[in-house]
Order: C-alpha cells, then structure tokens, then sequence
C-alpha cells in the first residue's frame, strides 16, 4: 500500500471495504470493523480521516500501537494477523492505514461473539443461514454444533436425556456417573456462553421439548400413494414433527401398520414363516440415516416418505458430499452431523458408524429383497426400497359372501377397516359384523391389530418369493 492508494481511498470515501475513524476507535469497536472487512473481502481503516474526508491526522503512540495489536489477537476470534499497520503523512499531518485481509478458511467473530460482514459503510450481523453456509463451506463449524437461536437449557426435555443414558448404559455396560449437564457437554448438545448454558442444534433435533418450534423444516411427511406412480389420488398422508427419535419410530410403526403382511411356507419346513412387503429393520436404518445426514441449514425442506405398491422412496434434504456418490457410498464413509450420529449409535438406533449402508446391502440380499437405488439429485439424496412381490389380492375371494367383497375392496383403498366402517358400507348389526371380520381372520385374509374400540383390521396377503 502506497501514498496513492491512501489518496484514492479518501477520494472514494467510506464503503464496502473503507472505514475513516477520526481517531483510534475502542478495542471492542475496532474489533467489529476488522471483523466485518475479514469476513466480507477485507478492507482499509484509515485512522485520522473523518466521515467528510478532511485529513485531521492521528498521532499513534506506543500504547495505542500496542491496542490495535491487542485487539486483533484477543478481541478477535479466531485470532487475525494484519496485511499491514502503516503510517503515511499528508499536509503535515499522520494518518494510520490498517489492512485487514480477507479470510479464506476462517469465519471471525468479535470476543462477545457477534459475527458481522459489511455491507455498504454499516458492520452488520450475519444472517443464521448465511453463516450456516459460511461455516460449513470453511468447515469450521457444522450447524448441528450452532447455538440454537432463540432456545434456552430449559426447552431440553431432561426425560428424554435420561431415556438416552439408560440406553447408553445398557448398551454399553457402564453406568454413567456424571451429570446431565456433563452429558450434553461431552456431546455438544449444549455449550456454555458467559456462565449459561445454551443447547445447540442437535441438543434441540435430539432432545428438544418442541424442536419444530425452533427448526421449523425438522419434520417429515408420509404419503401413500395409490399404484406405483405420484398422483393427488393418495391413500394417506400425515406430516410429523418431534424428535429426531420420534421421527424414526413413527415412520417405521407407520409403514408397518400400512404395508401387507403375509406368509410363505418353504419346501424344507411346513412351518409358516413371516414375509413383510418391506423389510422393516432396513427402514429404520434408512431412516436414522435420512435423520442424521440431512442438511438442516435448508429451511422449507422436510423428509419425504413416499409409499408405492413396488416401493418406498426416503427422501432426505441436502446431496451427498462432493467426494461420495451413489456408486461409493457403500464403501466411503461419512457424516455430515457427527454429534447426532454419536448419540443414535450410542441411544441403540444404529449399529455400528459407517456400516448401516452395508447392513442395508446385506440383509436385504439375505432375505430375497431386490436390492435398493440410491440417486443424488443436487438437492436431495433419494433412498429407494423395493417391495416385495405380491399375488393378486383377488385370488381365493370366490368363498367371501358380498359384503365380505365389499369389505376387501374398502381395504384396498383405505389399507384398514374398522368394525363401525364394516357395518356403516354394509348395512348390518354389530353382531353381523363382528362374526364376519373373525371369518375373514380365520380365511387368513385379515388380521387385526389393537384392542376393544381401538381394534382395526389389515389386509393379510400371501407374498410371493
């Protein structure tokens, strides 16, 4: 930086990478403009010009000197090192030239923790999804490890946590003696900012009373699709929200209760063996991974699990990193929020870190399941499982009397059937009903779940190998 330089800046004025101070700001708020310049594209704080571009020049003395060091090492974080500190003399008078560098693979914020960019003349704060993007692009920072804005200790629900140490200790067959504060510390559900301790992202996404509340896109939705194609004309949907446990048990409970059921005998064994339309325990790792590596930085975005007659697809927000692909992925290993898959694997929701792709593989090649398809679109990964092959719901209908038909083709579009729903398509007493359903039950062609008012009735489909 030379004289010119100097002469130039003055004659722009202040702006996106200029700043004038008349004389030597405080440490804290020339730690906000070294801050505002090194995360936007670094900047010049000329000291001993004013807002109105006069040179009323700045004798710098030793303490002074020694305070913009000071505050670039300890009022700013990461610590910054300046281009250069010079001292240039115009009309007689002394002006000092900072030159803040702009950072490659940093994300600075001042002691208190404000982290700020410039914009125009004005050090303003950044955007929580910018500097999602910021951080994760350096990777420095992931935003499962970001305070949770607007949460407080108290929106961790302690019962939930106590419910994951139980399951730690069991797992793992050591009794944890320190204190839930300690827990959540270790695990980064939590942090401790001035004395108080906040919870992060993933205390929220595991342990959250309400996380929804504070991550709006942490939900789900569940559809069911009549046929094999995307159309208005669905079976069910519900969205969901909770913790990410909740979301994991309620999306396997809620395939079970609405896929088909069924049996197959083999020519080795007359013992009847249990054949589900999909394999369940790949669900639940297919889901505890959809949890786990979703990009949560991505607002308006939810998991998607979409149920066809040949298939179910989990759709989870964010692509894969860019050194895996759907071809590698069973062979790499990564983990886009370490934290979070830390606590599942040690709450019991997964095996082993990195095998669950593997597991997937190799229990569904055992079991005789057409083996899944994973696509990476840019902006979602898509985890495909495929059903199992069934036999035409129709065969061995022709003993069924009509309102038994009827009662078949009211399951084929709604997937279950209550005894009130029996008797209001068909007109009959309680009785009527009542005997008919155990009929069917008794036929093989239905099965039922729940107890008293609560007892609804499934299709109980054989299912080919």
């Amino acid at each position: 930086m030379n004289l010119h330089d100097v002469f130039e800046m003055i004659k722009l004025g202040e702006g996106w990478n200029i700043e004038f101070k008349e004389i030597l700001p405080k440490p804290s708020k020339l730690a906000q403009t070294i801050v505002a310049f090194a995360n936007h594209q670094g900047g010049t704080i000329l000291i001993g010009v004013n807002d109105r571009k006069e040179i009323t020049g700045f004798e710098l003395s030793k303490e002074d000197y020694d305070n913009i060091l000071r505050t670039a090492r300890e009022v700013v974080n990461p610590p910054i090192r300046y281009e250069e500190v010079k001292e240039f003399v115009i009309d007689h008078k002394k002006i000092i030239a900072l030159r803040i560098p702009v950072s490659i693979d940093q994300v600075y914020r001042t002691s208190d923790g404000r982290y700020l960019k410039r914009e125009n003349t004005e050090n303003v704060a950044i955007d929580w999804r910018i500097l999602y993007q910021l951080l994760a692009k350096r990777e420095r920072i992931s935003f499962e490890e970001l305070i949770c804005e607007g949460a407080f200790f108290e929106d961790i629900k302690l019962e939930k946590v106590k419910s994951y140490i139980r399951a730690r200790e069991e797992r793992f067959g050591s009794k944890i003696e320190i204190p839930i504060e300690d827990v959540l510390l270790s695990r980064k559900c939590i942090i401790r900012r001035k004395g108080e301790l906040l919870p992060t992202n993933a205390g929220i996404l595991l342990f959250g009373k309400d996380p929804r509340r504070f991550l709006p896109q942490n939900y789900l939705t569940l559809i069911k699709f009549k046929g094999t194609e995307v159309s208005k004309d669905y079976v069910d949907r519900k969205d969901i929200s909770g913790t990410l446990t909740d979301l994991i048990n309620y999306s396997v409970e809620w395939v079970n209760e609405r896929m088909l059921h069924g049996g197959s005998i083999s020519e080795q064994s007359i013992q009847r063996k249990e054949v589900m339309q999909f394999h369940l325990s790949s669900l639940r790792e297919v889901m505890v991974n959809a949890v786990t590596h979703r990009d949560y930085g991505i607002r308006g975005s939810r998991i998607m699990v979409s149920m066809f007659d040949d298939r179910l697809e989990i759709q989870s927000p964010g692509p894969l990193p860019a050194n895996i692909t759907p071809e590698t992925i069973i062979h790499e290993q990564y983990a886009r929020n370490p934290n979070i898959m830390l606590v599942l694997l040690e709450w019991g929701y997964s095996e082993a870190i990195g095998r669950g792709i593997d597991n997937i593989f190799k229990n569904l090649r055992d079991e005789g399941y057409q083996l899944p398809k994973m696509v990476d679109t840019g902006a979602s990964f898509i985890f495909t499982l495929y059903s199992r092959h069934i036999m035409k719901i129709n065969k061995g209908l022709e003993d069924l009397n009509n309102r038994q038909k009827k009662a078949i083709e009211y399951l084929k579009q709604k997937g279950e059937i209550t005894n009130r729903e029996y008797r209001s398509i068909n007109n009959v007493s309680n009785v009527i009903a009542a005997f008919e359903l155990q009929a069917l039950i008794k036929k093989g062609k239905l099965r039922s779940e729940g107890r008293g008012r609560a007892t609804h009735y499934l299709m109980n489909l054989s299912i080919n190998d």
